[in-house]
């Protein structure tokens, strides 16, 4: 199976804390989480603008909404280019979900702290605690040794 998302979305997928901008979009951002964790995506294409999860956004039209280019939705294309940047990504360019996962669990806690700073659920230590459990998932070893 391949999945289709914007950048950041492989990222916030390991920090859902139940909350978000509607009932729909806390759903469907679970539901994403939980595929990806399933085992049946073998595939992530990164993609510009809205993908599945945004959909259930209440603030989008089209792409996202002019004023939701405040706070919010200027905040995600500077998560989207601060993902591709970290991780070495290319939009529309087809990646194989471990692959992705090891260069996430490569980043260190500050890198990967980087990419989420302002986010809702970055301030809460969800990313943080998401991002440590993916570390200790791919390298054991070094998880608690490489702050």
């Amino acid at each position: 199976m391949v999945l289709t998302l914007r950048p950041h979305h492989i990222l916030c997928r390991l920090g859902i804390v139940g909350y978000g901008y509607s009932p729909e979009f806390i759903l469907e951002m679970e539901r994403i989480a939980k595929v990806l964790e399933s085992g049946r995506v073998r595939t992530v294409v990164l993609r510009h603008g809205p993908d599945n999860i945004c959909r259930a956004c209440p603030h989008l039209e089209g792409e996202c909404a002019p004023n939701h280019l405040g706070p919010r939705g200027l905040a995600a294309v500077g998560f989207d280019r601060r993902t591709l940047r970290a991780l070495c990504l290319k939009l529309g360019r087809p990646y194989p979900l471990p692959e992705l996962n090891t260069r996430i669990a490569s980043l260190t806690p500050q890198a990967f702290s980087q990419i989420c700073v302002g986010g809702e659920w970055h301030v809460l230590g969800a990313c943080a605690k998401g991002h440590q459990t993916l570390r200790d998932k791919f390298f054991p070893e070094k998880a608690k040794t490489s702050g």
